[in-house]
């Protein structure tokens, strides 16, 4: 029997463990916060959570290519209220849907947003009548004078050094992460790294730059119910080809470990059984 108690312990350690790859990381502080007040009462607009690194390809100054590496800064995140709005009426394919858009900026202290030297645009869509919503853009803007060893001095008139670059899904409905329940915020743990596509008609130096965004460990929620994410995510499909291997893997030594026990439960049984059977022939003998 001592093997049905170690299958046993490995059978609670293994669902321990199934639970835990299962879980949503809810907890920690939200980099991207907006929240607005309408009658008095504060609608969760927006939350998004990441690792978030912005990658920059230039020419420097001496003509080589260089790339940068520019993390975004939490601590100096501020969303802008006059660029940012929530449940907008919004049309699409012959569809009526609600918009909403968070602008915030980061890097600086200076309450002057246009000063500032990066900025994050997130779009979200209401669909099915409050029953779902995706993510629909993501757009990242920065001032090439804090680009490291970049020769800003070639700008010229109106230009005022701002690149910009934007990122709308794979397919033709702009999905960034697929379909999300309301009540629920998307989670991608595993690292995803998404080519931006440079907006030119804003700065003719735009075709200078590559951009690519990096994000890791993303939590993101529209149209939530509270000041919080909710208990309850959907794992990005990203990531679901790493995470659908895992359940597999402990499910299929979950089940093998049920049929160890069961065995050496039915064995057990029969063994002692068949002991005092043994024993009751020679006591009759006897």
């Amino acid at each position: 029997m001592a093997a049905g108690k170690k299958g046993v312990a490995l059978l609670f350690l293994f669902s321990c463990l199934a639970l835990a790859v299962s879980a949503c990381n809810t907890g920690g502080d939200i980099c991207f916060d907006y929240v607005e007040e309408t009658n008095n009462k504060n609608q969760s607009c927006l939350f998004l959570d990441a690792e978030i690194t912005i990658f920059v390809a230039y020419n420097n100054s001496e003509g080589k290519l260089r790339n940068a590496s520019l993390p975004v800064n939490c601590s100096t995140v501020n969303v802008s209220d006059s660029e940012s709005f929530c449940n907008k009426p919004y049309t699409n394919n012959n569809k009526n849907m609600r918009l909403t858009r968070m602008k915030a900026y980061w890097g600086t202290v200076d309450e002057e947003e246009e000063s500032a030297p990066f900025a994050l645009i997130v779009e979200a869509i209401d669909l099915n009548e409050h029953k779902q919503w995706n993510i629909s853009l993501i757009a990242v803007s920065l001032n090439v004078s804090h680009v490291p060893n970049y020769n800003a001095s070639s700008f010229t008139g109106n230009e005022t050094g701002i690149i910009s670059g934007y990122y709308t899904g794979d397919d033709k409905n702009h999905e960034l992460f697929g379909t999300v329940d309301y009540n629920k915020f998307y989670y991608c743990d595993g690292q995803q790294t998404y080519s931006l596509t440079m907006n030119k008609s804003s700065n003719l130096h735009a075709s200078h730059f590559a951009l690519s965004l990096s994000i890791k460990k993303l939590r993101v929620q529209a149209y939530g119910s509270s000041n919080s994410f909710s208990d309850k995510c959907s794992h990005c499909y990203q990531d679901s080809t790493g995470k659908a291997f895992i359940p597999i893997v402990v499910g299929s030594v979950i089940g093998g470990l049920v049929l160890v026990v069961l065995v050496s439960y039915i064995v057990g049984r029969f063994r002692n059984h068949y002991k005092k059977s043994s024993s009751t022939g020679y006591e009759k003998l006897q």
